[in-house]
């Protein structure tokens, strides 16, 4: 299930890729919230939403950043084995742990 933020008229939409399509998931259920944060407690309710009508061609959606206002962003480097292989770097005992800017937060 990948689920996006996208922008329809002027305002950031939750929605769930449906194929080439993009689901927008208030309008295909009201009693969803429209905001990706709020919406992750009713993941499963929003699977059930796949074939819905209220759908968005996926290249008339313009994207935006997964979750619009994150309070923090929490990184994790030196966890992906064959990179660090074909890095030829020994695979640390712990994975480093970092934040980043919620500024480096984009769409697409």
């Amino acid at each position: 299930m990948k689920l996006v933020t996208m922008e329809i008229d002027g305002r950031p939409r939750a929605g769930l890729v449906d194929g080439d399509h993009i689901i927008d998931i208030h309008a295909a259920d009201l009693a969803l919230p429209s905001d990706l944060k709020q919406l992750l407690p009713a993941l499963e309710r929003v699977r059930s939403l796949r074939g819905s009508k209220k759908r968005v061609p996926r290249e008339n959606a313009k994207l935006l950043a997964p979750i619009p206002d994150p309070g923090m962003v929490l990184s994790v480097g030196m966890n992906y084995h064959e990179h660090l292989k074909e890095m030829k770097t020994p695979v640390p005992d712990k994975p480093a742990a970092f934040t980043k800017s919620v500024a480096s937060i984009i769409g697409t």
